[in-house]
């Protein structure tokens, strides 16, 4: 009896789960079966001489045609004999090279020169046969003529429909694509192998290459890109330098077909700034090519590489570098250089020493413990700035007595170069604290300087002035001290960012993208892609329709409801259990966090440290510290001027409490703020310390930091942003006034706070904001009037987001101007800003040359030169 109700219950849950995966197995479609058509019809269109310059067409253009295709096909080129093998399935026999494979579709090239013919097979999945070369026949049962598909046809086979197939002696080649339940025909690809051909080998390696697809390798180690050229000695100068000018600067082999693959080039914007840094920094080639009858408009027929030293160990990161590199010089140095001479060996020379600095930035880069860095420090730097902010901005007495907002967050969150503060009825305190702020500047140029530049650079006075002028002026006053520090420019990032992510998940799920149901169906009817068991189906599962509600009781609505509702959360429960355990079962693969077990800790130069918040202070709003994160590991006797700590685990670490911070829950929300202190507590300090340093749960979520977060292919995109917003149109000139009108100002953080109140579903709105509900907003009511009404789900979120009523229109203008007020204002006074930022400069700088904690700029460069 009891086996009677287990096998009952599988195949009722079985019965329930199919609909619902058969109608989501979409969203984890790659291609489109009308894209892949049209790239096999424009391929043709271009009459190649043979098939394999027609298949290399196709990849390419495959690989252009969306990232997602690109980061998802095979990166081994088909030329490679190893990756095609037999198949034989239903009596027919030919080759197959996997472009793409996946649970729910893959993408071969199929065929065979000397011809088959054979069974389709009954399938659980739609299959659209490209014809590329020769042509296929096939018939059904009852028809009395063949189907015959040339080069450029498609011919589909419908799910669970079966045919007889012929390719002729001539041969036949096509581009095949299956989308559905793919292992459902796995036994009939395979079986003809296993107890026919008993061709083991090429099932091995069948399951092989299919495996290898379905499991794409992981994402490069954070700043570990393929090996280049390494950077020079320090104490080599610009003599030995340049006499390595005439070797190639890159290795031509290095440069693999893997790695194109990976990083799919944008063509038109890539080429426009690959241009704009041949005329900046290679003039005399572009001069040379133009004698020589190029188009001065096309792509100059030597690459970068072939022509600039490398700056670091990734050619993409170069380029966008590069071209930061090329603004500097042709505003800094061709403006008053080029009315001199057109002579350019001394942009030669500085590109050469900057060179030179940049590939010794990398190599102690990659000793700096970047997650310890972005996740704990800097949030630190940034919960110190919002506590200093409302603090000075939130004064306990009336306007009398209260102190000046800028001269108290000066004395909480002091920094030299902003001292004193600056008092529009003083002139001398501005002019005092601008000189103060440049020759910080200077100071923080020299002493990097004094690090990275070659012993003969650092000998030449002029033209490390020079240099230091460049990071001092046009990278730290214009960049990070002018524009950066604008609170404008901080609201318009915050509100692109929100763009970007509504995008990008909106253009990832199919089921986001808005469309016509008759014009859907119409397309797919048009080009025959829609399947006989698509068509026969109708939009709404039989009994669930709004319409069947109606007429159902309330009380069978109400069971109704909750049924599927129980369901969805069963399915999302299995889903979110079955990654908890996979997580904890592959965690103890992973490599630990304290294979260095400890780690030196310095103060930031601008934070005294009796002014450093300490470990368990109350500043982390409902995250506190445990006890184990601020135990020092090693003795402090061996090296007096440093300590050594324990790695922070990272559910410790400030990011989180800084979040809590900007969010205020302990003052909203306090009863979340204790629950997460719970949480956080018996995680790490708990049965089992998953969330201590090392534990499981630190490991996986290290992991995913650094396959994610730190991913160095995130660099390009991330300074092309950048150079972007700080010099538009590769200038320094901003397109627009500078500084925005007070009205502007005004629109610009509206306009973000409004993006981030969208952004967040309405019921975390209502319980954040403590919004007290109306009937006609309330969950409960809505719910209620929904039974009542039988209208569905649809009525009942359209209550609770609250309509279009003038209440509710109201209480979104108060959310937004609480949001304005104790959110973004924090960033909204550039002269504050730049102590946070300042602060930033000063940790990251600390902790790439922790040779400038301890020593003063003349002792380091005394140090060099002797």
């Amino acid at each position: 009896m009891r086996a009677i109700v287990t096998v009952s219950t599988i195949v009722l849950l079985f019965t329930l789960l199919v609909p619902i995966l058969d109608r989501v197995k979409s969203r984890w479609y790659v291609f489109d079966p009308i894209k892949v058509h049209q790239i096999t019809k424009d391929a043709l269109a271009a009459n190649h001489q043979n098939t394999t310059a027609l298949f290399e067409d196709i990849r390419q253009r495959l690989l252009a045609s969306d990232e997602r295709v690109a980061k998802s096909m095979n990166r081994n080129p088909f030329s490679e004999r190893s990756e095609w093998v037999f198949n034989n399935a239903g009596g027919a026999m030919g080759a197959m090279y996997l472009l793409h494979a996946s649970i729910t579709e893959y993408l071969i090239f199929f065929g065979t020169p000397i011809g088959t013919e054979g069974h389709t097979g009954r399938h659980t999945a739609d299959d659209y046969f490209h014809i590329l070369v020769g042509e296929q026949r096939a018939f059904l049962p009852g028809d009395l003529e063949p189907e015959i598909y040339g080069p450029g046809d498609m011919h589909h086979l419908r799910r669970g429909q079966v045919k007889q197939y012929l390719m002729p002696e001539t041969g036949c080649w096509a581009l095949e694509l299956a989308q559905g339940f793919i292992p459902g025909m796995l036994p009939f690809g395979l079986a003809d192998t296993i107890f026919s051909t008993l061709d083991f080998p090429t099932f091995w390696r069948t399951v092989v290459i299919t495996g290898r697809e379905m499991n794409p390798p992981r994402a490069p180690t954070p700043l570990q890109p393929r090996p280049k050229a390494p950077a020079t000695a320090s104490s080599s100068g610009f003599a030995a330098t340049a006499a390595r000018t005439s070797q190639p600067t890159r290795a031509t082999s290095q440069i693999s077909v893997k790695d194109h693959v990976d990083q799919p080039r944008e063509t038109k914007g890539e080429d426009a700034t690959v241009n704009f840094i041949h005329r900046a920094l290679c003039a005399h080639q572009v001069y040379n090519d133009n004698l020589a009858g190029h188009d001065k408009t096309s792509t100059p027929s030597k690459p970068i590489e072939d022509l600039l030293p490398p700056l670091t160990s990734s050619n993409e990161i170069d380029v966008q570098l590069y071209a930061f590199v090329a603004i500097i010089i042709k505003e800094f140095v061709h403006s008053w250089y080029g009315k001199i001479t057109p002579d350019h060996a001394f942009v030669d020379e500085v590109i050469q020493i900057i060179a030179h600095c940049t590939r010794a930035l990398e190599q102690r880069l990659r000793k700096v413990d970047l997650e310890a860095l972005l996740l704990d420090e800097v949030p630190e730097l940034v919960e110190a700035h919002i506590k200093a902010y409302r603090l000075a901005y939130r004064p306990l007495h009336p306007p009398p007595l209260a102190l000046d907002p800028c001269k108290l967050y000066h004395q909480l969150h002091p920094h030299p170069a902003l001292s004193p503060p600056p008092i529009p009825s003083e002139p001398s305190t501005i002019a005092e604290q601008r000189e103060n702020e440049e020759q910080w500047r200077q100071l923080l140029a020299q002493g990097v300087l004094a690090i990275v530049l070659p012993t003969d650079d650092l000998e030449n006075s002029c033209l490390r002035s020079l240099v230091a002028e460049v990071l001092s002026e046009m990278i730290l006053g214009n960049g990070v001290g002018g524009k950066l520090c604008e609170g404008w420019f901080i609201w318009e990032a915050i509100t692109k960012i929100i763009e970007l992510i509504k995008f990008r998940a909106t253009s990832v799920s199919n089921v986001e993208i808005e469309l016509k149901p008759a014009d859907a169906a119409g397309r797919l009817d048009r080009f025959g892609l829609l399947s006989s068991h698509e068509e026969s189906k109708p939009d709404k599962p039989s009994g669930y329709d709004a319409e069947t509600r109606r007429q159902l009781p309330s009380k069978w609505s109400s069971l109704w409801l909750y049924f599927w509702t129980g369901v969805y959360y069963a399915v999302i429960g299995f889903n979110m259990l079955r990654i908890l355990v996979k997580a904890l079962i592959t965690s103890s693969s992973l490599p630990a966090r304290s294979s260095n077990t400890a780690s030196y800790a310095t103060p930031s130069p601008s934070v005294a440290p009796q002014q450093m918040p300490s470990m368990n202070d109350d500043s982390h709003a409902g995250f506190p510290e445990t006890p184990t994160s601020s135990k020092t590991t090693g003795s402090t006797l061996m090296n007096p001027g440093k300590r050594v700590v324990k790695k922070r685990p990272v559910v410790s670490m400030r990011i989180w409490s800084c979040i809590g911070r900007l969010l205020e829950l302990d003052v909203r929300m306090p009863w979340l703020a204790g629950l997460l202190s719970l949480v956080h507590d018996g995680i790490v300090s708990g049965l089992g310390r998953v969330g201590d340093t090392d534990g499981a749960l630190d490991r996986i979520l290290s992991h995913h930091i650094h396959a994610h977060l730190l991913n160095p292919s995130h660099l390009p995109p991330l300074l092309l942003a950048l150079r972007t917003a700080l010099f538009p149109y590769n200038t320094t000139a901003p397109p627009s006034p500078s500084p925005p009108s007070a009205a502007a100002i005004q629109a610009v953080r509206q306009h973000c706070a409004t993006a981030l109140v969208d952004a967040l579903p309405p019921a975390i709105l209502v319980r954040y904001f403590a919004a007290t509900t109306t009937p006609t907003s309330s969950t409960d009511t809505a719910l209620s009037e929904t039974r009542e009404s039988g209208k569905g789900d649809t009525v009942r979120r359209e209550k609770i987001r609250g309509g279009d009523s003038a209440e509710e229109d109201q209480r979104r203008v108060r959310w937004i101007a609480d949001v304005e007020a104790n959110m973004l204002d924090v960033f909204g006074i550039a002269y504050l800003n730049k102590h946070l930022f300042y602060a930033i400069v000063e940790l990251v700088v600390v902790r790439i040359f922790p040779e400038m904690a301890e020593k003063s700029v003349e002792e380091l460069i005394q140090e060099r030169l002797s």
